[in-house]
């Protein structure tokens, strides 16, 4: 096939040759493999930053007093030093010839990156688009909210992820962010978001790519991924297999509503210390969301059994004094009972009060399972049949 080059350097293929890319194959032969995370530092950044980025996510406004908070990163009257959580994990992903560090996301469906070009780019990481296919008239963009996008150009290239390789993977090159200082002001420590969610939410336009799981998921040696995060400490990806040894018991597997492109599982209901409810209500597994977000009614109860907490108007949520005892949460799916330890909701301290990582979902329909879900839990993906996707999941052992 003749290759041209743009002015710009961009490499241009035809329309006519995207059926042929679309038979791109991955590496020969099953493939099984983990991702270690790895520790990056970052900014100290106030948690209800973290609480208003989940909004923004899912184009849900965010609450006043969150985005007052979020802006001025004051906790209520107190001279205090600022929340500070300073790790972050992030995994290694190869783009070309690039190694980038990028975030594993099972709620968003795009795989984007830094470039050289990349206003504020800073000390990021980047990836070259010189070795890859540019695709002349598409585009790319994902809004995080009133007023906040990032845009640009799509290529095709390889993509490896451990020992797997997609050869014509869709990679969004980040030529924009709208405004400017969006980088700078949502502390973008990742290089880039590698999304796995399922394709129907994937933005590009005019034709919506795959993500990486599904162009690989045949090559695997079981089409699954599982996500094994840990609590103040680097966790897994595993693709293509199931650990055993990662979980207490047997895994329990839910049926999957995808209906609308993400990751959306049935929760019975929840147990604090000896009450219990037997409302159900849904709720999304997100590796990209930090933060638990559920139901008010759920969030108000819980922290009632917390002497000192109470939703704060000036932290942008709820608080409560750090020396408190703090209660376990069990949320109940299908047979399984995921018990989130009470020091994992202990999100985050100024020394003397903690931000809670639990908060309230102001989204009509679901609430989020972030990291601190996810953090005491295994859980195990599988999209072999779109018809009837399916998690995996039991507490960590």
């Amino acid at each position: 096939m003749e290759v041209k080059k743009k002015l710009n350097s961009k490499t241009i293929i035809s329309f006519l040759a995207l059926s042929a890319l679309a038979a791109a194959l991955t590496t020969s032969g099953k493939s099984s493999f983990s991702i270690q995370q790895v520790a990056i530092q970052i900014p100290p950044i106030h948690p209800a930053i973290l609480y208003a980025r989940a909004h923004a996510k899912y184009g849900v406004e965010v609450p006043h007093n969150v985005s007052l908070a979020a802006r001025s990163a004051k906790f209520d009257s107190l001279a205090a030093t600022p929340f500070q959580n300073d790790v972050g994990y992030l995994c290694p992903v190869k783009l070309g010839r690039n190694t980038l560090m990028l975030d594993f996301d099972t709620g968003s469906s795009n795989l984007w990156a830094f470039t050289k070009n990349t206003p504020g780019v800073g000390s990021h990481r980047t990836y070259d688009p010189n070795t890859g296919i540019y695709l002349p008239e598409y585009s790319w963009s994902v809004s995080y909210g009133t007023g906040f996008s990032v845009y640009g150009d799509i290529y095709l290239d390889q993509v490896s992820v451990g020992r797997i390789t997609y050869h014509k993977q869709a990679i969004g090159t980040a030529e924009g962010f709208r405004p400017p200082e969006f980088v700078k002001d949502h502390r973008m420590v990742f290089d880039g978001i590698l999304g796995l969610a399922f394709s129907q939410i994937n933005t590009v336009i005019p034709v919506r790519q795959n993500t990486f799981y599904e162009n690989v998921k045949n090559d695997l040696s079981q089409p699954v991924f599982a996500a094994y995060l840990k609590h103040k400490a680097p966790g897994t990806y595993d693709f293509g297999f199931i650990d055993h040894k990662k979980h207490k018991g047997d895994l329990v597997w839910v049926e999957v509503d995808a209906s609308y492109g993400f990751w959306n599982l049935t929760i019975s209901g929840y147990a604090v210390g000896s009450f219990a409810s037997f409302i159900p209500f849904h709720a999304i597994v997100d590796t990209g969301t930090t933060l638990l977000l559920l139901e008010q009614r759920i969030v108000h109860g819980y922290y009632g059994d917390i002497p000192s907490a109470h939703d704060s108007e000036h932290a942008g949520g709820y608080i409560f004094r750090c020396n408190e005892k703090i209660p376990d949460l069990i949320l109940i799916i299908g047979h399984h009972r995921a018990v989130i330890p009470g020091d994992h909701i202990k999100y985050d301290s100024n020394g003397t009060w903690c931000y809670g990582g639990l908060q309230t979902s102001h989204h009509p329909h679901y609430g989020i399972l972030g990291d601190v879900f996810l953090k005491s839990q295994h859980v195990v993906f599988n999209s072999s049949n779109l018809h009837k996707p399916r998690i995996g999941i039991a507490n960590q052992r």
